[in-house]
């Protein structure tokens, strides 16, 4: 007489975990909810345009094409910037990768920038370099604390230099203190440990921690890529004289801050309308429409660098292949 084989105890404590139609059906309401705000939002922009192209006129008569052109350019070190931060924090976790090859990576991946959603960049170059010998797990891994120290950088930093100028004693002012303590504790290597670690478990892979020099250095890169951005983005301005706000530091540190709102707006695709009403906000008191479309003015610069980056990536491939991993 056979003995039938011991069943597995199930916990029924346990929640099921969410099923593939659900997540599906989930991904295809988000995806269908941010298709819908982009047509609105492209809605709102024709209206904007023809009920208020005299303020429109006003702010944007007398730009200087040159210093377009020059902003143009200098994008390009922003690009450059995020691909040492990628090659840092390969490298720190075991994985070869130089610098060429993430910046190969970075300027392939700038259509992904384009799809609904917020991943596909990361996701993007994670694929490229995965062909070019980087480990999958450590890849994610990547992927995961730049999309997490780059918010969190950008409201920390942007919080202190929107204090700083307007007179205020940022490192005195106990809310932003704790906000910035908050938001270090949230990034820090015990935290980002945990979640490699759960997110190892869910993979079924393993990972290599975070250690605080890695971490520190990739905060310093992080730093270097806001700082530069947002700067060029105060450049920007300049070229239309008629646009009056604030000096170059509360520019940038609202820049920073309107940015990362608009990254936690997952309804809005590169949060777009949130980043533009936000930073209008901040700098003049209200959402000025001249002021925002000239603010949106700076994705139309951000889409040529992108169009020239990808294209010289696949002229560079061609005339140049990058070696495949042995």
């Amino acid at each position: 007489m056979s003995v039938p084989a011991p069943q597995p105890e199930v916990d029924s404590a346990t929640p099921p975990a969410p099923t593939p139609a659900r997540s599906s059906r989930r991904d295809t309401l988000l995806t269908l909810g941010r298709r819908l705000y982009a047509v609105a939002m492209v809605g709102l922009l024709i209206f904007v345009l023809v009920d208020k192209r005299d303020d429109l006129v006003r702010v944007a008569s007398g730009a200087r094409p040159w210093v377009l052109v020059a902003v143009c350019v200098t994008t390009f070190g922003q690009l450059a910037i995020s691909s040492a931060f990628w090659s840092s924090a390969l490298r720190g976790w075991g994985s070869p990768v130089g610098w060429p090859a993430c910046f190969d990576a970075t300027l392939a991946s700038a259509p992904t920038r384009y799809l609904p959603g917020g991943i596909w960049y990361a996701v993007g170059r994670v694929a490229i370099l995965r062909r070019r010998g980087a480990r999958t797990s450590t890849l994610s891994a990547v992927a995961a604390l730049e999309m997490v120290l780059v918010p969190v950088v950008g409201f920390a930093l942007g919080g202190l230099m929107v204090a700083a100028a307007a007179g205020d004693a940022p490192l005195t002012a106990p809310g932003l203190i704790a906000a910035v303590v908050v938001l270090a504790a949230v990034s820090s290597p015990p935290a980002v440990n945990l979640a490699l670690r759960l997110l190892a478990r869910w993979r079924g892979t393993t990972h290599e921690p975070l250690t605080w020099a890695l971490h520190l250095r990739l905060v310093g890169w992080t730093v270097a890529v806001w700082i530069f951005q947002a700067f060029n983005f105060a450049l920007y301005l300049i070229a239309f004289p008629n646009v009056h706000v604030g000096g170059p530091v509360e520019v940038a540190g609202a820049y920073m801050i309107a940015w990362g709102v608009g990254w936690l707006a997952i309804f809005a695709p590169q949060g777009l309308g949130v980043f533009e009403a936000t930073l209008t906000t901040i700098l003049v008191g209200h959402t000025a429409a001249g002021l925002a479309l000239v603010v949106g003015g700076y994705r139309a610069v951000i889409a040529v660098r992108d169009v020239i980056g990808y294209a010289g990536a696949l002229l560079a491939r061609r005339v140049h292949p990058m070696p495949e991993p042995s």
